[in-house]
C-alpha cells in the first residue's frame, strides 16, 4: 500500500469511530428532558382517555339505542317484494282510518336511497277524497311507526262530484335495510 491510501484508511477508521461514537452516545440532557416532557404530555392524555371510559360507553350505549329504534321503523321483511306488501298493508289501514278509498296501487320498483344501505320501496296510490281526509291521510303516513315518506303528490279538483272532492295520485316510501337475503340488487 501506498502512503497515500494508508493515510486516507486511517482517515476513514477514525471517521467511522467518530460516527459510532455519536451514534451511541447518550443524548444531551436538553434533549431528554424535551422527550420526557413529550411523554408525560402523552401519559396525561392516555389517563383522561381513561377517565372519560365509563362516559364514552354511555355514549355509545345510548347511541346504539337509537340505532334499534331507528332500525325498528325500517320494514323488516326478507325482500323487497314482501317489504312493499307489508308497507301496501300499512297504508290500507290508514286510509281505512280516515275514509278514504283508494282506487288504484302500483307497487314501483326498489331502488337504492340515498344513504347506500337501505332500499327505497315506492309505493303509488291514486284517491278520491275531501281536503280533511287528504289532511288526516297525510299526517298518519308521516307520523306513522314505520318511516314512511311522501315522495310525489299531485291533486287535482274533481268539479263534477256535489262535496268539495279532489283526486291525488301519491307516491309513499318505504325503507328496509340492504344486506337480508335478496335485497343485494335493487
Amino acid at each position: 500500500m501506498t502512503k497515500e491510501r494508508k493515510y486516507i484508511l486511517i482517515c476513514g477508521i477514525i471517521l467511522l469511530l467518530i460516527g459510532l461514537f455519536y451514534r451511541f452516545m447518550p443524548d444531551s440532557g436538553a434533549s431528554s428532558g424535551d422527550d420526557i416532557t413529550a411523554k408525560q404530555a402523552k401519559l396525561a392524555k392516555y389517563q383522561e382517555m381513561v377517565r372519560q371510559k365509563a362516559g364514552l360507553e354511555a355514549k355509545l350505549a345510548a347511541l346504539t339505542e337509537q340505532v334499534k329504534q331507528a332500525e325498528a321503523g325500517l320494514s323488516s321483511k326478507e325482500t323487497p317484494a314482501l317489504a312493499s306488501a307489508d308497507i301496501q298493508n300499512i297504508i290500507n289501514k290508514i286510509a281505512e282510518k280516515s275514509h278514504v278509498e283508494i282506487t288504484a296501487v302500483r307497487v314501483l320498483k326498489a331502488e337504492e336511497a340515498d344513504e347506500k344501505e337501505f332500499l327505497r320501496l315506492p309505493i303509488q296510490l291514486t284517491f278520491n277524497s275531501t281536503t280533511r281526509q287528504l289532511k288526516d291521510l297525510l299526517y298518519d303516513i308521516e307520523s306513522s311507526p314505520k318511516i314512511l315518506r311522501i315522495g310525489d303528490m299531485t291533486v287535482r279538483m274533481i268539479r263534477s262530484k256535489p262535496e268539495e272532492q279532489i283526486q291525488t295520485t301519491l307516491t309513499v316510501n318505504g325503507y328496509m335495510k340492504k344486506g337480508r337475503e335478496g335485497t343485494q340488487q335493487p
